[in-house]
């Protein structure tokens, strides 16, 4: 079906691709292959066009490193184990609502927002899903009570205890970024300074690595004091290859070198290297926001940095801007001096220009003073951060193309999948009829 949407895209040049400036894709190879990617394919029909990685997706494959710690991919497992333990019976499910109240979220393979929640809420109910499993143990059957024995034991191993305080603490950081990037009005400046925000408290929760593992130890032993054990290091040998082996006598000592540490290396690396500088400016776009150069000292570097940026922003943007090539460049430059000039005063005027969003300056951007960077503000509005809300009508095809419609032809599909997916859009059905009733049929058209 991707395929399919896609070959539908790049054949309908009349749709206006040449206008088209931003691509939102993942970064599986399929499309962003320099040869045969579906990325390269789209730019030859939009020449214009940017490719934005998905926030969601980079995101998402950015906190699943937290399974390259083997301890954290232990827990992942354990956790799983545990969901689908209670799942898979009613009797058990009777059970644990007893004790916990509710059912267990599972941990959605692709929606890391689920797998936030799904965490925490393990973490928070952890005691009360013990004790439902040491209750199943008492039951008749071997294999029901033997698992949930095995399952209350492993619940309070020291490693899995302090995993599990470790991952939540990193989660707790990464949700609201996983919930702003599922905003609908949110724009690509917007979310690039969120990614950026969230960077920085990572990075100084590395940089304070032994005040904030302090937090999470004493969580862990909160946990394992109310289910009455001893936080422990594991056996040592002389010779060890499997797990790590840290020659230290401190438990707090160990498990912050052995779990909490490279945890936050891991995704904070793959972050770095996943949203790159680029990205995060915005393509240069965000310059041309107030909030930029509105404390911008007027030196000399400081001018010589303003005309680097206007002169890629001309001509990265140029077939978009203005049809003479030669002078969209020194009509950006005055067009952006009148416009800081516009924003000075503005400040003078106590005018809160920080805290203003891309919407919010565009409507103070007026179209016949600053043509340019009115189109280059409208650009940044436009480029997509997300494709998840695209992706998620790839699903609309299970529920159309069912074994009782294998025969459905392609333009059918298409317009029953539109229908299905804008079905807020109101459609007049007088105006179908009319249309139905002008075509060439075998049989009348008749109410």
């Amino acid at each position: 079906f991707r395929r399919v949407l896609f070959r539908s895209c790049v054949g309908c040049v009349w749709w206006g691709l040449e206008k088209c400036v931003g691509v939102g894709t993942d970064g599986c190879s399929v499309m962003v292959s320099e040869l045969r990617g579906a990325v390269s394919e789209i730019i030859k029909v939009a020449p214009n066009a940017r490719r934005c990685p998905c926030y969601n997706h980079s995101l998402n494959n950015s906190i699943s490193q937290s399974s390259r710690v083997k301890s954290i991919r232990n827990l992942i497992g354990v956790i799983k184990e545990t969901v689908s333990f209670f799942s898979a019976s009613a009797k058990r499910t009777v059970v644990l609502k007893k004790y916990v109240g509710h059912q267990l979220i599972g941990l959605c393979e692709t929606r890391w927002i689920e797998r936030h929640e799904g965490v925490m809420s393990f973490m928070q109910d952890m005691h009360n899903i013990i004790d439902a499993l040491l209750e199943i143990t008492s039951w008749k059957d071997l294999n029901t009570s033997g698992k949930a024995k095995s399952l209350a034991t492993v619940l309070c191993d020291s490693e899995i205890i302090v995993s599990l305080c470790s991952l939540s603490h990193m989660l707790s950081y990464t949700l609201q970024l996983s919930k702003c990037f599922q905003k609908k009005s949110i724009d690509l400046h917007e979310a690039a300074n969120i990614m950026k925000d969230t960077l920085n408290i990572l990075s100084k929760c590395r940089e304070n690595v032994s005040t904030r593992f302090k937090e999470v130890y004493k969580s862990s032993e909160s946990i394992a004091k109310t289910q009455k054990v001893d936080l422990k290091i594991p056996r040592n040998c002389s010779r060890q290859t499997n797990r790590a082996n840290y020659q230290t006598n401190s438990t707090e000592e160990y498990y912050k070198l052995s779990i909490f540490i490279p945890l936050l290396d891991n995704v904070i690396n793959d972050l770095k290297a996943r949203f790159s500088q680029k990205t995060l400016e915005c393509f240069n776009l965000s310059y041309i926001l107030p909030n930029k150069f509105i404390n911008e000292n007027t030196t000399s570097y400081s001018l010589n940095k303003s005309e680097i940026i206007l002169k890629a922003l001309a001509d990265d943007f140029q077939a978009l801007l203005s049809n003479d090539k030669d002078m969209v460049f020194t009509l950006l430059r005055s067009e952006f001096r009148l416009w800081k000039q516009k924003w000075n005063r503005e400040k003078l005027e106590n005018i809160l220009v920080n805290s203003m969003c891309v919407t919010e300056i565009l409507a103070k951007c007026d179209e016949e003073i600053f043509p340019l960077i009115n189109r280059l503000l409208i650009i940044l509005i436009t480029l997509p951060i997300s494709n998840a809300s695209a992706e998620r009508t790839f699903s609309t095809l299970r529920r159309l193309k069912t074994w009782l419609r294998s025969t459905m032809s392609e333009t059918r599909l298409t317009g029953l999948a539109l229908l299905n997916i804008h079905r807020d859009i109101d459609v007049d059905v007088n105006k179908v009829i009319d249309m139905f009733s002008k075509t060439n049929r075998k049989l009348d058209f008749a109410l």
